[in-house]
């Protein structure tokens, strides 16, 4: 008879929500997979990421408007709380030139953590789709 591992409780380090979970009984995990994810659904916040030019007009502190796709012509007040300390790069690709090569053009954007207080008693869930507009 094949000997089955001890059952693990697990603590999380945050008070929160499940919003997703692959763990079932009676799996074997393996370190580094993603058995659940968490999130503080007291503290809505929305990650926007800034194209790397546009960071002089930013610091922390800066008010924003975020609008969801899923209300449109509606503006939800917030606040710039954390900017990332390193850029990520995305290609975007460019049409070819004249000279007939194709060239990729790398745009450094920066993570950017904006606290929402209030989404005004509307339906949100993480991972909606929303823009921002920082004021200057």
């Amino acid at each position: 008879m094949p000997a089955f591992p001890t059952l693990v409780n697990l603590t999380s380090p945050i008070d929160g929500v499940v919003l997703y979970t692959a763990a079932i009984p009676g799996a074997i995990w393996v370190p580094g997979w993603t058995l659940a994810v968490m999130a503080d659904l007291s503290k809505p916040f929305v990650t926007a990421y800034i194209d790397d030019n546009t960071l002089k007009n930013l610091s922390v502190g800066k008010d924003v408007d975020v609008f969801l796709d899923a209300y449109p012509g509606t503006s939800f007040p917030g606040k710039v709380v954390r900017i990332a300390d390193a850029a990520g790069s995305f290609a975007a690709p460019e049409l070819p030139s004249a000279a007939g090569t194709n060239q990729t053009r790398p745009t450094e954007r920066v993570p950017v953590r904006i606290a929402v207080d209030d989404f005004s008693g509307k339906y949100v869930v993480p991972g909606m789709n929303a823009s921002v507009r920082i004021h200057r």
